[in-house]
C-alpha cells in the first residue's frame, strides 16, 4: 500500500506542477518531494524518471543502489528485490 501512494502521488505531480513554466523551478519541486518521501519512508535509494506533455523531463537516481559499497542509485540502476526478481 506505501508504494501504491507514493506511485499515485509521483503520477499526480505533473498536472500539480503544470502552472510552473520555469523548468528549473520544476526541478526542485520534483527534488524536494523525493528527497521528503525518501527520508519519510527511509528509502536508501530510488531511481525516478519524469514526464511531462511527452517530453522526459528527469531521469535521475537519489540516494544508493547498493548501502554496503556505497554505489549511488542513477536513472539506470536495476534494484534487486530478492526473490520478487526471479
Amino acid at each position: 500500500m506505501r508504494r501504491l501512494h507514493l506511485t499515485l502521488r509521483l503520477l499526480l505531480l505533473p498536472g500539480a506542477l503544470a502552472a510552473q513554466t520555469n523548468r528549473g523551478a520544476l526541478l526542485e519541486r520534483i527534488d524536494s518531494l523525493v528527497t521528503a518521501e525518501m527520508k519519510q519512508r527511509q528509502l536508501a535509494g530510488v531511481s525516478v524518471g519524469v514526464e511531462q506533455r511527452g517530453d522526459l523531463v528527469l531521469a535521475k537516481g537519489y540516494g544508493y543502489a547498493d548501502l554496503e559499497h556505497q554505489v549511488p542509485a542513477t536513472a539506470e540502476t536495476v534494484y534487486r528485490l530478492g526473490s520478487l526478481t526471479k
